[in-house]
Order: structure tokens, then C-alpha cells, then sequence
């Protein structure tokens, strides 16, 4: 009980620091949405171990569901479009969207939803939680980071990022074409810009 409540207190502490930077008054289950506008879905894929590519989904919704009051039962969502996937060369895009990776006709979003949130310092946790593509769930774990917090006194507000990143096997969703090519190891990482009006 006493293990309990000092991991309830510790996760507390850590989404205190988010609370000016969300929209309105954060209440015992506050819910704040956040898509393309505010945020980024990235992934980047190692090619014959000399370089990365990296890519993003362009169209996404996303949401913070915060409860102060058992924090540990916070969780983050994450709904991407897999046909809005965008990389530096058109044809690596249409070979992304086919059925040897994403399938995006046939599988048309991806999500991801957290599960479990652990306290790791006063600006980092972990979140737990599932993935699925192509129709496929997997689990998969976060780091999230709170960076880059500072008021803007030319604009009036106060911002910070929300970092997350993780990684996936993208074998075990079925996507095994050019495994010579490519590593089967896909970084992710979502951020969340918060930004607010600031009091004086």
C-alpha cells in the first residue's frame, strides 16, 4: 500500500507540469485532443546499416486523457491515417502505401494506445500499450519526455513538447519485404506541441 502510493505521488508530480501548458482548467479526468496542427508522427528505418530514412504520417488525431486524481490511469491515444504517409521520394510513397508494407486500402489507420503510464523522473515516463497495423496488435513501449519548456513573452504563451518514441519490428505486423534492404527495426516518435495562453 505505502509502494502504491508513492508511485501514485511520483506519477502525480510528473503530469503536474503539464497542466498549464493544456487547454482550460485540468480537472480530476480532463480529455485534450491534439491532431497534425499541434504534433508529429515520425519513423525512421535503417537502410544496409549505413543510413537512416525517415518519414511521417501526415494525418493524425490524437488525445491526452489526464486524471489527477489516480494518474496512473492517464493515457495517451494515437489515430494515424496510413495513406497520408509522406517521404523525401514519391515512388518510396506509393510503395509504402502498397500491400507489401502499410496496405493502406485494405488497412486504412493505424493506432496506438497506451496502457499503463510509470513515473521515471519529473520529466520522463514510460507508457505500456498496443499498436496495431495492417490489423495486427503488437505491444509496444514509449518513452516520453516533457522538453523544451519556456514561456514566448512575445507572443504571450507558454510552450513545451511532448516526446515520445519507441520502436517496432515491422516483421511481426507481416511487413517483410526487402529484408536485405531494410533493417526490420522502425523507430517511432510522437510530439505533442502544447502551447497556451501565459499569465503575467
Amino acid at each position: 500500500m505505502i509502494r502504491d502510493a508513492t508511485r501514485r505521488l511520483a506519477l502525480a508530480s510528473l503530469l503536474l507540469p503539464l497542466l498549464p501548458l493544456l487547454p482550460g482548467r485540468a480537472r480530476a479526468g480532463s480529455v485534450y485532443d491534439f491532431d497534425q496542427r499541434h504534433g508529429r508522427v515520425n519513423f525512421s528505418v535503417g537502410v544496409l546499416g549505413m543510413f537512416d530514412v525517415k518519414g511521417s504520417f501526415d494525418r493524425f488525431m490524437g488525445r491526452l486523457d489526464l486524471d489527477l486524481a489516480q494518474p496512473e490511469r492517464s493515457s495517451v491515444s494515437v489515430e494515424f491515417q496510413t495513406a497520408s504517409v509522406s517521404l523525401p521520394a514519391p515512388d518510396q510513397i506509393e510503395l509504402l502505401r502498397s500491400a507489401a508494407y502499410l496496405d493502406a486500402p485494405r488497412h486504412p489507420v493505424g493506432r496506438f494506445s497506451s496502457t499503463a503510464i510509470t513515473a521515471l523522473s519529473p520529466t520522463r515516463y514510460r507508457l505500456d500499450g498496443v499498436v496495431e497495423l495492417r490489423g495486427t496488435r503488437q505491444p509496444l513501449q514509449f518513452d516520453a519526455e516533457l522538453r523544451d519548456r519556456h514561456v514566448d513573452a512575445a507572443r504571450g504563451i507558454e510552450v513545451a513538447d511532448l516526446v515520445l518514441t519507441g520502436a517496432v519490428m515491422r516483421s511481426a505486423f507481416g511487413m517483410v519485404a526487402d529484408r536485405p534492404l531494410l533493417s526490420d527495426t522502425v523507430q517511432l516518435s510522437i510530439l505533442m506541441h502544447l502551447e497556451v495562453p501565459h499569465a503575467p
